[in-house]
Parts: structure tokens; sequence; C-alpha cells
């Protein structure tokens, strides 16, 4: 008996979808589907009629409008998806915990290399934060998704451009948090 291991069914279940090369669960009857770093965020209640699954591309028939497209059954095995972290720099542990949980679920992760929220209040450094924007601008171009942290609902100025870029570059989106509903 190993002492000390103690698993869990979401362990399990996240441990099998990645050894067979499946991106998460989805369930086609209500249109739901979770990836590995985000495993069954309904507690597991939810998983009834789910299947193993991996998000595909944009449907060549539809128009992109961002919205994540799930498959099921075989995956075929291609090259990761890119995600680009997006969100205030002062949220560093939300950056730091989503890169590790994006790269433990499969995928290449783009963050910030430089946190421009200190350049932006350092005086000696503060002219490099206009390159830093554009440039990371140029990260969600190479980004197959976005995610934005928006820690406690938090979208600051810049956060809000990137989101508005990814968007109208038909990136799909996915957020920390709920987003906010604005009246």
């Amino acid at each position: 008996m190993m002492v000390g291991l103690c698993f869990n069914v979401k362990d399990i279940v996240k441990d099998w979808l990645r050894q067979k090369g499946y991106g998460g669960l989805y369930n086609e009857d209500i249109e739901c589907g979770c990836e590995l770093a985000d495993l069954m965020p309904c507690g597991g209640d939810g998983v009834d009629g789910c299947e193993a699954g991996c998000i595909a591309g944009p449907d060549e028939d539809e128009p992109n409008d961002g919205s994540v497209r799930w498959v099921t059954g075989e995956c075929e095995r291609k090259a990761p998806r890119i995600v680009c972290l997006c969100g205030s720099g002062r949220f560093r542990e939300a950056f730091e915990r989503a890169e590790c949980e994006e790269t433990l679920a499969g995928k290449i992760v783009l963050t910030i290399g430089c946190n421009a929220h200190d350049v932006a209040r350092s005086a000696d450094l503060a002219h490099h934060k206009p390159m830093l924007d554009e440039l990371h601008l140029r990260k969600i171009d190479l980004a197959d998704e976005v995610l934005v942290l928006n820690v406690g609902g938090y979208i600051g100025e810049s956060t809000a451009r990137e989101l508005a870029y990814a968007r109208e570059h038909g990136k799909a989106v996915r957020f920390l948090e709920p987003e906010a509903v604005k009246a």
C-alpha cells in the first residue's frame, strides 16, 4: 500500500484524458465543455452525458465568432493549442497559477515577459510600456485563444484593449471569473 498518495475521481479522469490525447470533456446535449486546466467546474455533478473530447478549429462552413468548437471520439493529435494570458500585472499569482495549469493541460502559454504594471510605475522604464503593449497584441496574434485573468472581475484599460483586439480577430476567449454583464 502506498502511503501519502490520495487520488480523487477528477485526478484519475484528468490523467486518463491526458494519456489518451484528449483535451477535456464535452456534453453535446447541453453544449458544455471543460478543458483539462478547468476540468469538472460543475464539481462532477454535471458529468452525466459527458464524453472525452478535444477542441477543434473553427468549422470551415461557419463564420469564426471566437467560440470554442468541441469534437468527441477520436481526437487527431496535432500541435498543442496556444493560449495567451491577459490581465493586470498586479495579479502575479493568478498569472503564475494560470501559466502552470495551462501548461499542465498541454498548451503553449504566452504570458507577460516584463510586467508592464511595474514598468508604468517606474520613471526610468515608463517609456517601454507602449512597446510592451504592442508586443502583447502580437502574442494574441500567435494564440489560438485568450485567457483573461479578471481577478475579482477587474479588467483594466490595457486588458480591455487586448480583449477587444482578440475578439476583433476571432480568437476564442475564456475568463478566469465569469465576465461581468454591462448594463
